[in-house]
């Protein structure tokens, strides 16, 4: 079982930039995503123009924990206190969102907000979201998800404070799996940041605003 927290997933990236000769680069991440994208900010910021982070989380908080929905709670304290339970989890849940995305979609329906709902009754997201847990879980296993909820649950490994890197976070109001309230606290600590909320919008709302995004982010 290997284990990489937000820190050495940025001294990957770093390596990989000075591999390819980068100079500077932008870094994007959404949801868990968003952390790394983060880290990144705070590991290697000579190398970092601009980072943005979609529908992120934050380290958590008892007011910022109690928004988010029933079954991502469940699995963060699974992935904080029963791991072994969390990675078997994580293994079952790749398995069905790699063979019946489509399914698993209907029944996750419950936990969605509003706006979440009608982002995924679009055909488009669905083909992406299906595609993605394709290209996500290409051997079935759930490793990486398992990792990300273990990321999250605990201890990030670096201080969202100590960001001085421009940061654009974008924050969905009707977000149950990353409430706005996150990218709030991500806000007030991060200097120099600038801090999008959009209304009437859920945790995949970006999958078809990324153009927008990126033109008001990096402009």
């Amino acid at each position: 079982m290997w284990s990489y927290g937000y820190p050495e997933l940025a001294n990957a990236l770093e390596a990989l930039c000075q591999h390819l000769d980068l100079r500077q680069v932008n870094v994007l991440g959404v949801s868990a995503g968003g952390a790394c994208a983060l880290a990144c900010g705070a590991v290697f910021p000579s190398l970092i123009h601009r980072v943005v982070a979609i529908s992120t989380t934050s380290p958590f908080t008892p007011q910022s924990l109690a928004q988010v929905n029933r079954t991502n709670r469940f699995f963060y304290w699974l992935a904080r206190h029963l791991p072994w339970l969390s990675w078997a989890n994580a293994n079952f849940v790749a398995w069905v969102c790699r063979n019946k995305m489509e399914s698993f979609l209907e029944r996750s329906k419950g936990k969605f907000s509003p706006a979440e709902r009608y982002e995924v009754d679009k055909a488009g997201v669905r083909q992406v979201l299906i595609a993605s847990a394709k290209e996500a879980y290409p051997h079935g296993h759930g490793r990486g998800l398992a990792q990300d909820l273990e990321n999250q649950a605990n201890a990030w490994g670096f201080d969202p404070c100590k960001i001085e890197v421009e940061t654009h976070l974008w924050a969905p109001e009707d977000d149950t799996s990353s409430p706005s309230i996150m990218a709030q606290h991500l806000h007030d600590q991060i200097s120099n940041s600038h801090l999008h909320l959009v209304p009437d919008a859920g945790h995949l709302w970006h999958i078809g605003h990324l153009q927008e995004i990126l033109e008001q982010s990096l402009q």
